[in-house]
């Protein structure tokens, strides 16, 4: 099960400045804006210690409901996986000892690690994986995305798991038998919502009685603000196996970088979830470590098809047409990332299919399809969450519709308040993690079904042509069914997706073990301090 690891970039990290002042200078002022490690590896880790690192906070939920990687980076101090993608590209056993997959995809034979037990020293059983995966089966739990990743187990019927889908063999044991081949089902188990709880597991107590199998237990969480996980000595883990940080701690300094780089000078974290490039420069100049590496991160301005405005094809490729992505992909992201051709799937994806390039941008031909709308002198308005890149891409966008003498405002939404309503905006941008494979994209974001469909796009054909796309094994094989489902992503203007980015963390000297993860993963049992001490003396 290897993929292609991703490659590695030097991409500058500088420009902010002249971003924005590009931004003034073509008339930002008019969008109407509302405000609504891994340095070098040292001989030996060290055991002990506290490390800090800055993330956003959000209110802690069921995994299997979160929407995106930091809602999860805390929970995997106590809950694991089957397995885990790798910053080398490739797919490793954590909980699984191994895992086969049959020629036709229909059937999975799972074999679990013979050593893994629950903090409360229970053994870990096939049983117990098999009730997670008939969790993840049932499609009538809103927020469940799961869902889309096992729906090849699940009766359409009944909503939840078929029957004889899931097979317990022994203790350590199971099969699975495949209503219809998915070539995906295995990648799915690394996701982020697929963390792996106990029965007893209840999301009103997971941090007041947590059960897990990791080395961490949760000490303390206060959304927006501060939490703490303790590293379980007496753990199956056990001392020397990794896990090498006494207590990790998450501080939400909020997203502005001022106040990331403020708390990197004054000594109150170690370490960055995601480097903006406004930020680079200034903690380079502290002598913080950078991890960079590319990846199929990347944004989309979604249309929502739900909302009558963007029922009509014509405006959405009129708002496409006006678009520069090299430009968003500058003044957003100041370069740091490839130009991205709407059709949600990377070049470096294994199954991904060459496309054309996107047409130049023209302007003349979207004014004349908004004149046939009716939608000449109509103000769009295109929302954000307000933070630094993605306010900064959706700005990058607006700039370019009042340039061509559209009318946009701007609305910028805090974190929480976005994700509240992430489904319902009429025209927003979206952060969307790296998959894998390219086809787990396509699937969780555009399938009609999908709990994360949230521009409303619903083309049978396309699900059809998804269905045949998740039945074929070989990467390589998928192409030209991918190549049919890009040009026809494509061709429904249904998103304007700029750029893939180049992600980047930065980790202060004495931090060992912290490297950017493709999918903004934080593997606590690889970071480790040196001397590994309790941090007392930040400045305030």
């Amino acid at each position: 099960m290897s993929r292609r690891p991703a490659r590695p970039s030097a991409a500058p990290l500088t420009g902010a400045a002249s971003r924005r002042g590009f931004l003034q200078l073509s008339g930002a002022a008019g969008l109407g804006l509302l405000m609504s490690g891994g340095g070098a590896q040292a001989a030996l880790p060290q055991s002990g210690g506290r490390i800090r690192a800055q993330m956003s906070l959000s209110a802690l939920r069921d995994p299997m409901l979160a929407t995106r990687s930091q809602m999860t980076n805390f929970t995997r101090g106590w809950l694991e996986y089957l397995l885990e993608y790798g910053t080398d590209g490739r797919f490793h056993p954590k909980l699984l000892d191994s895992w086969e997959v049959s020629e036709d995809t229909l059937t999975v034979r799972l074999q679990l690690r013979a050593d893994v037990r629950w903090s409360s020293g229970e053994a870990l059983t096939a049983e117990h994986i098999a009730f997670n995966l008939r969790r993840w089966c049932e499609t009538r739990v809103a927020g469940n995305s799961m869902a889309v990743r096992v729906a090849a187990l699940i009766d359409p019927e009944t909503g939840r798991a078929a029957e004889g889908a899931i097979r317990v063999v022994d203790p350590r044991h199971l099969e699975l038998s495949l209503r219809h081949p998915d070539a995906t089902l295995i990648a799915g188990f690394a996701d982020y919502p697929a963390a792996i709880v106990h029965p007893g597991f209840s999301e009103e107590t997971m941090l007041s009685e947590p059960l897990g199998t990791g080395p961490y237990l949760p000490e303390s969480y206060e959304p927006g603000k501060r939490a703490v996980l303790r590293r379980e000595d007496a753990h199956w883990w056990g001392r020397g196996t990794g896990a090498f940080a006494a207590t990790i701690e998450y501080i939400d300094t909020g997203a502005a970088p001022g106040r990331i780089s403020e708390a990197a000078a004054r000594g109150r974290i170690d370490l960055t979830d995601d480097t903006a490039a406004d930020l680079a420069q200034e903690l380079a100049g502290l002598g913080w470590n950078p991890s960079v590496m590319a990846s199929a991160a990347t944004m989309t301005a979604r249309f929502n098809l739900r909302d009558p405005l963007f029922q009509d094809r014509r405006v959405r490729e009129a708002l496409t047409l006006i678009t520069d992505n090299r430009v968003v992909l500058e003044l957003g992201l100041a370069g740091r990332g490839s130009v991205a051709g709407n059709d949600h799937v990377w070049p470096g994806h294994p199954d991904y299919a060459p496309q054309p390039p996107l047409p130049e941008p023209d302007r003349a031909r979207a004014l004349e399809l908004l004149r046939e709308a009716g939608l000449e002198e109509h103000e769009f308005e295109l929302i954000s969450i307000d933070d630094d890149w993605q306010a900064l891409s959706a700005d990058a966008i607006a700039v370019q519709c009042l340039d061509a003498g559209v009318k946009v405002r701007r609305r910028r939404l805090p974190l929480e308040t976005f994700w509240e309503g992430w489904r319902a905006h009429p025209w927003s941008v979206t952060e969307w993690n790296m998959r894998p494979l390219g086809i787990q994209s396509l699937a969780l974001a555009y399938r009609s079904t999908s709990a994360w469909n949230e521009t409303g796009f619903a083309d049978p054909e396309f699900d059809r042509l998804l269905d045949q796309a998740l039945a074929i094994r070989d990467d390589t094989a998928r192409r030209p069914v991918m190549g049919e489902l890009q040009k026809r992503l494509r061709e429904s203007f249904v998103i304007i997706q700029p750029f893939w980015r180049d992600l980047s963390l930065h980790s202060a000297p004495q931090i060992y073990g912290a490297q950017v993860h493709p999918m903004f993963e934080h593997h606590h049992t690889t970071w480790w301090r040196d001397p590994p001490v309790d941090p007392e003396g930040a400045k305030d």
